[in-house]
C-alpha cells in the first residue's frame, strides 16, 4: 500500500511513526545522562552505561527516574 500524496509504502510509515521516535528518545536520554549536573558524576555514568546498555527500557527508566529534582518527583522532604 503506498501513501499517493507522499509516496512512502508501509514500512517506511512504520519506521517514521514507531522507530524514530524511539530512537530520537534514545539520543535525547543518552545526551542528558552525559551532561545533567543534577545528578553527581558516578550516577550520571550509571545511567549513560544503562542507556546504552538496554536502549528502550534503559531510556523510559531515565526519563521517569534518573533525571534529578527537575523530573517533577516530590519526595516531601
Amino acid at each position: 500500500m503506498n501513501l499517493l500524496i507522499v509516496g512512502i509504502g508501509t514500512q517506511e510509515l512504520v519506521l517514521l511513526l514507531l522507530i524514530l521516535p524511539i530512537t530520537i528518545l534514545y539520543f535525547y536520554c543518552l545526551f542528558h545522562a552525559a551532561t545533567n549536573r543534577g545528578i553527581s558524576g558516578m550516577h550520571r555514568l550509571l545511567w549513560f552505561f544503562v542507556i546504552l546498555s538496554i536502549p528502550f527500557l534503559g531510556s523510559m527508566a531515565y526519563w521517569f527516574m534518573g533525571r534529578g529534582p527537575e523530573a517533577g518527583f516530590n519526595t516531601g522532604r
